[in-house]
Formats: C-alpha cells, sequence, structure tokens
C-alpha cells in the first residue's frame, strides 16, 4: 500500500488561495501536483515564483510512492 501525502503538510502555511497574496503574472510551467506561477505579493515587493498544490490530488489515492518520494524531495529543496 502507498504512503500518502497528509493534509498536516499544508496546515500553517497561507491560508486561502494565492490570488488572496500575490498577483499571479504568468504560468511557468506545469508538474504532477501542481502549477508554477511568477507573482508578485499583493503588498508590492519583487517578483516571485509561486506552486500552486492541488491539495486534493496531492492527498488522494492515485498517488504512488514514487510520487510522494518527489514531493518530499520538492519540500526539501525549497525549505
Amino acid at each position: 500500500i502507498p504512503r500518502r501525502l497528509s493534509r498536516s503538510w499544508f496546515l500553517g502555511k497561507c491560508q486561502g488561495h494565492p490570488r488572496d497574496h500575490y498577483d499571479l503574472l504568468e504560468e511557468l510551467g506545469r508538474g504532477t501536483f501542481g502549477i508554477v506561477h511568477r507573482v508578485r505579493p499583493s503588498s508590492g515587493g519583487q517578483d516571485l515564483v509561486c506552486k500552486v498544490i492541488d491539495k486534493e490530488y496531492a492527498c488522494g489515492s492515485k498517488v504512488t510512492d514514487e510520487q510522494i518520494k518527489e514531493f518530499e524531495d520538492e519540500i526539501r529543496l525549497l525549505q
């Protein structure tokens, strides 16, 4: 039985949709778990990159162990 991601991985992060916090400027790419955007904080400042994760998919039953490992590796890299 494959491991599953837990919704607790996402708790404590920004609440709501990224549009609540950032101006979405352009889509840079798509991956297994979400979409990468170039964004600018609504309060102003320099452009950033934001990956919007599809939490329903990421925590769903169709996710493989290999996908979960890739996701965990990506989180570690970005922290």
